[in-house]
């Protein structure tokens, strides 16, 4: 759960940023990585902003993405939309799903 909640605020934020053209106007993103276990949060074109985090060994996201919102509009581009994650917890045998949609809206499932 707090991995899912995580990923969710990130995203958000991402968005948000985006919006709110943070850093003169430019498009936000978050990256999942698999090899290795890396969430990235990341202003487009500038490495100055990069927030990594690592993920758990036990936990399993699928599949590796790449969301990029628009400035301004705050639309996703990078992926095809809705975009379905799952998030899996193999110590407790648990398993949650985010999806985003073609307008940006984050949910969780």
């Amino acid at each position: 759960a707090n991995t899912t909640d995580h990923m969710i605020s990130q995203l958000r934020k991402a968005q948000i940023f985006a919006i709110e053209g943070k850093q003169n106007g430019g498009a936000w993103g978050v990256n999942y990585t698999a090899s290795p276990k890396q969430v990235q949060f990341y202003l487009n074109g500038s490495s100055s902003f990069n927030e990594n985090y690592s993920v758990n060994n036990n936990i399993t996201i699928s599949p590796a993405f790449n969301v990029l919102f628009t400035h301004a509009t705050g639309v996703p581009t990078g992926a095809t939309f809705p975009l379905t994650i799952t998030i899996s917890d193999s110590n407790v045998n648990v398993s949650e799903s985010i999806t985003i949609n073609s307008q940006g809206v984050v949910s969780k499932n």
